[in-house]
C-alpha cells in the first residue's frame, strides 16, 4: 500500500542520513560501499518496523541492490 511505501521512504531518509554521519563518505577506506548500502537499506526497513530474518535481509538486499545498481531505474532528462 501507499502507506507502506510512505513510511519505508521516510525511514530511509532517516537512516541515509544517519548512515552518513555514522561512516562518510560510503565508508571511506573502513567498508565497501555495499556494505554500507547494506547497513542503509536494512536499517530503512527496521525503521519502518519491517521484521525480516536474517535469509530475508540477504534477499531483500541483494535484490535492491541489483536493481538500483542497473539501469533500470533511472533514465535520461528528456533534454540530455
Amino acid at each position: 500500500s501507499n502507506t507502506e511505501v510512505d513510511k519505508i521512504s521516510h525511514s530511509f531518509k532517516t537512516a541515509y542520513k544517519e548512515t552518513c554521519v555514522q561512516h562518510p563518505c560510503f565508508g571511506n577506506s573502513i567498508m565497501s560501499t555495499k556494505d554500507w548500502w547494506r547497513v542503509c537499506v536494512l536499517k530503512s526497513f527496521e525503521y519502518a518496523g519491517v521484521n525480516l530474518t536474517p535469509d530475508q535481509k540477504e534477499n531483500v538486499f541483494r535484490r535492491i541492490y541489483s536493481l538500483f545498481g542497473s539501469h533500470a531505474t533511472y533514465s535520461a532528462f528528456p533534454d540530455a
